[in-house]
């Protein structure tokens, strides 16, 4: 029911402030890929590729890798963002999250500590405290 009741208010938004369109259609893209719904997702996807810029492309076909279960191809996509944006800090810290789902604990620290530099967010401080969390634990395993 949210997703629908999200996806009408999205195109009441729309169709109000047509300058919207584009954003409002990520945000949908990117919850129908986190609810599970890969087919809507990319349905949308196709209807507005052709009005999204390299950015908003590589960053939706990341959150589509995702929702595949891609982790390495959708590290691609964000490493992509991170070079056309070095700011984007949400490309950086989903980048840290494909490393992490990858078995590649040190790498995927290494990109936290770097969008750390972009954007201080409570939630980035918090999942790179746990990182180091979990490679102190790694560590004293193997001694």
């Amino acid at each position: 029911k949210a997703v629908v009741s999200t996806q009408s208010t999205g195109k009441q938004v729309m169709n109000a402030q047509p300058d919207m369109a584009v954003p409002v259609s990520n945000a949908i893209i990117r919850l129908y890929y986190q609810v599970g719904n890969i087919y809507k997702g990319e349905s949308l996807l196709a209807e507005v590729q052709s009005k999204l810029s390299e950015e908003e492309k590589e960053m939706n076909n990341g959150f589509r890798c995702i929702a595949h279960g891609e982790y390495n191809e959708a590290y691609q996509h964000y490493a992509r963002v991170v070079n056309l944006n070095p700011a984007n800090a949400v490309a950086s810290i989903n980048g840290a999250v494909c490393l992490l789902y990858l078995g590649k604990l040190s790498d995927s620290i290494v990109q936290f500590e770097g969008a750390s530099k972009i954007s201080l967010h409570p939630m980035l401080l918090f999942n790179l405290v746990s990182l180091y969390e979990l490679k102190a634990i790694a560590n004293t395993t193997k001694k």
